[in-house]
């Protein structure tokens, strides 16, 4: 089990670590872990959560 900081995720992808502090307190996107007073994610979500943003384009419409 890979855990991830905050600045770690932010870094990764893309995102300030105020976005992601928004989206903890409303509960939305990625689930995290809270270890004391420590916010931690795990590499397994944070990867679900970017497959989840994935926008398929289909075949046709690919550039070759």
């Amino acid at each position: 089990m890979d855990l991830l900081a905050v600045q770690d995720v932010a870094d990764w992808i893309g995102l300030s670590v105020e976005t992601l502090n928004q989206w903890r307190s409303q509960g939305l996107h990625i689930p995290y872990v809270k270890i004391g007073k420590a916010v931690r994610y795990l590499r397994e979500d944070v990867e679900q959560y970017i497959l989840r943003c994935r926008v398929e384009v289909p075949p046709n419409r690919r550039h070759r």
